[in-house]
């Protein structure tokens, strides 16, 4: 028995082909290939992790945020 069916969870997929039907995951997917992923080649996959943890810190914290320069045009 798997993780979602002990919890009586039932898992529903995209169809192939169909990134418009979740598209936050893919916009964030995305964002890791853009500006992390395709930026570094990797040793090891410590240094891997390592770098994909401070990447998401900054994502997390640092960089500004879509809705706070929406606000910031508001009259």
């Amino acid at each position: 028995m798997t993780w979602a069916e002990i919890r009586n969870i039932r898992l529903e997929y995209i169809q192939a082909g169909k990134p418009q039907q979740n598209g936050y995951i893919e916009r964030y997917n995305r964002t890791v290939r853009d500006e992390w992923l395709g930026q570094y080649i990797f040793e090891t996959i410590e240094e891997a992790q390592d770098q994909a943890t401070e990447w998401l810190w900054t994502y997390n914290n640092e960089r500004p945020s879509r809705w706070a320069s929406a606000e910031s045009h508001l009259p």
